[in-house]
């Protein structure tokens, strides 16, 4: 991982915002989001099992999909660090999560929000149809 320079993370956050319609400092499933290439899921009803599937399957994606550089932000002004990092970085924790995280790539097409609350969500149409053609029961944790 190497970390982003202040000017450089501010682009993209200001970027994924626009782009996702982002207009809060937390995004969906808390706030509104008037895209429809956007699911949203609670992970804290999956086991460790389901969740590293989870990162098996959005390391997929990313190997296939995403650029060589990924992009993780979070809110600069509570000292999150923003890195930039390669695909095979990339991994989920147990929830509940510390803190509001983004994932992306220059392309913007799809995203990846971990939120504080346990619920993680993708957007995009790619990473949503390879989620749901590789996680069986996925709409169990589906967030509506």
């Amino acid at each position: 991982m190497e970390r982003i320079d202040d000017l450089h993370y501010k682009r993209i956050y200001e970027k994924i915002h626009k782009i996702w319609g982002i207009t809060f400092l937390i995004w969906y499933p808390l706030d509104n989001c008037n895209r429809n290439d956007v699911l949203a899921f609670d992970i804290n009803l999956y086991s460790t099992s389901e969740l590293n599937l989870i990162n098996t399957l959005l390391k997929g994606f990313l190997n296939k999909h995403a650029e060589t550089d990924i992009y993780q932000l979070g809110e600069i002004n509570l000292g999150i660090v923003p890195y930039r990092f390669n695909f095979t970085e990339f991994h989920l924790k147990q929830n509940p999560f510390n803190e509001d995280m983004y994932w992306c790539d220059n392309k913007m097409d799809w995203i990846i929000y971990a939120c504080h609350d346990g619920s993680l969500t993708i957007g995009g149409s790619k990473i949503i149809r390879d989620i749901k053609s590789n996680l069986t029961a996925w709409e169990k944790y589906f967030i509506e």
